[in-house]
């Protein structure tokens, strides 16, 4: 049987209701495998409203399985007080090889507030967060994390090392950044990305923060 919602999807892919609706349909039909994957696929259409959130939520509450949070939290910070002037701060707190690892970072956002930001993106005449920024520091980081397993440090007993060697090792770096730590100038990004990696992005939601359905006794 043909769902309403499905002529909807294929006239446009990106309309998050059709995915919504069916999704919900499928749940009161007892279909909660095709509803995850409608629940999951609302969210990719858009993940900037609370609509798609609280729908693959509610597909979460119908089989009694929580959404997993998935954010990582580097320390540090980076800090512009002028163009000639750029403040990267460390948390002294940090062990050795955790500061290395997020000096890394702030270290590569540093470099892209300073010039890369400029120099890939021309027409824009003013900075901001991109995806393609914070991507280059995730992976600046993932860089010396690999450096620092190789000698055998215990890098990976902090939880946020151990995601993002998780987010390496997947390559969902991107994923990543637009779907779980977004602002408003990598949402800027989004479109862009998802006509070209929707099916990665499912991934990412499937593999990372959506349960999958227990095993039927």
């Amino acid at each position: 049987m043909r769902l309403p919602g499905m002529s909807a999807i294929a006239i446009d892919p990106n309309v998050e209701t059709a995915y919504r609706y069916e999704a919900d349909m499928l749940i009161k039909n007892g279909e909660m495998e095709k509803a995850r994957t409608r629940s999951i696929q609302a969210v990719v259409a858009n993940p900037y409203t609370g609509a798609t959130w609280r729908a693959l939520q509610a597909w979460a509450n119908a089989n009694k399985v929580q959404l997993m949070p998935v954010r990582l939290k580097p320390a540090g910070g980076v800090s512009q007080q002028d163009s000639q002037h750029i403040n990267i701060t460390i948390d002294a707190s940090k062990p050795a090889d955790s500061s290395a690892v997020w000096l890394a970072y702030q270290m590569s956002r540093a470099l892209w507030q300073a010039e890369k930001f400029k120099k890939t993106y021309p027409k824009e005449t003013q900075y901001r967060h991109s995806l393609a920024e914070e991507t280059d520091a995730l992976k600046a980081a993932a860089s010396v994390l690999s450096a620092g397993k190789k000698k055998k440090t215990d890098a990976t007993a902090d939880s946020d090392l151990a995601l993002l060697q998780r987010l390496s090792d997947a390559k969902m770096f991107e994923p990543y950044v637009l779907l779980s730590s977004p602002d408003q100038g990598i949402a800027a990004d989004y479109e862009a990305y998802r006509a070209e990696h929707r099916e990665q992005l499912e991934q990412y939601l499937s593999q990372f923060i959506v349960p999958p359905l227990a095993a039927k006794p």
